[in-house]
């Protein structure tokens, strides 16, 4: 197990343009080894071509079901993880 955090102000962050083939990056890399990378705190005008989460899991379809089952309205915490969920 391991963990990463790297940080920095809004003022100092860079433009997506230069952070979005980092993150896809350590996404490709750490899927192989069996892991993921989650953006924890973006600018918000980085979530209309940046997904914090990044590709679902395998078991999306479960965790569709259970959410659906639980919460059939969509009224907690609606489009805040995988895949909208």
């Amino acid at each position: 197990a391991g963990g990463m955090l790297a940080t920095w102000t809004a003022a100092d962050a860079p433009p997506l343009r230069r952070a979005a083939p980092i993150f896809e990056a350590l996404r490709t890399s750490l899927a192989g080894a069996g892991g993921s990378l989650v953006i924890e705190r973006m600018p918000v005008s980085w979530r209309t071509d940046t997904d914090p989460w990044g590709e679902p899991p395998g078991s999306f379809v479960i965790m569709q079901r259970l959410k659906a089952a639980y919460d059939p309205r969509g009224r907690f915490n609606s489009g805040r993880f995988w895949g909208g969920l």
